[in-house]
């Protein structure tokens, strides 16, 4: 899936710039404080939820499936993806690849991802590319459990929590950078930008209700890919 999880924020990200530190670490802190109380009422609720509902299939759409890369946005490089291969089968960009999921979600190592980001509404695969295929979930994760195929189904609340962890972890080195009395202003605003965007990957995770699949996808599980209108 593309991603640019500064692409929404940039207009605040302008204004950001303008502030003193001390200006925007008292913005910093209201923000975050002000998502967490927003969003503790329904986290308990969402996680129930979630935890009882099944998929029988999953969508991924692109421009080129049998391409192995994609353009960036900026046009000028290539990006490697999952693409399907001469046998129709579902491959990422590194089965072996050992790039996490946090740097999946955000675009980082993708040459190393060994994961396949898909959508477990149909609708929404709409917005990634003008073809689409259906992965049968319930027949992928059979072949799954009886060893006949090695991969992982790995769900959104699993997703959201490693990103939640990583958030943390960038939230506690600001605060302990903020601490020290001559901290690096340009440490100080890779670490925003990156609380940034680990906080649009989960609202995005959320929104585009994700779902990965770590390996390979045989293509007897695979029907497509379709033209979408």
């Amino acid at each position: 899936f593309l991603r640019n999880p500064l692409a929404e924020t940039r207009t605040w990200w302008d204004q950001w710039s303008r502030l003193t530190p001390e200006q925007r670490l008292q913005a910093a802190a209201s923000t975050l404080l002000s998502a967490a109380f927003h969003r503790l009422g329904g986290a308990i609720k969402r996680t129930v939820r979630f935890a009882k509902r099944h998929y029988n299939s999953v969508f991924r759409a692109d421009n080129d499936f049998y391409s192995k890369t994609r353009p960036s946005q900026s046009g000028k490089t290539e990006i490697p993806k999952a693409h399907l291969d001469e046998m129709g089968n579902l491959i990422p960009a590194n089965p072996n690849g050992r790039a996490s999921i946090t740097e999946h979600i955000l675009n980082i190592n993708k040459h190393d991802s060994p994961y396949i980001s898909t959508t477990s509404e149909q609708g929404i695969s709409k917005r990634y590319g003008k073809q689409r295929i259906q992965i049968d979930l319930d027949k992928l994760q059979e072949a799954i459990s009886k060893g006949e195929v090695q991969a992982e189904i790995i769900g959104q609340d699993r997703i959201i929590q490693e990103l939640k962890q990583s958030l943390e972890m960038k939230k506690q080195e600001l605060n302990q950078l903020i601490q020290r009395e001559n901290y690096s202003k340009r440490r100080y605003d890779k670490l925003i930008e990156s609380i940034i965007k680990l906080e649009n990957a989960i609202e995005n995770t959320r929104r585009d209700k994700e779902i990965l699949i770590k390996g390979i996808v045989p293509n007897r599980f695979i029907s497509g890919p379709e033209n979408l209108n």
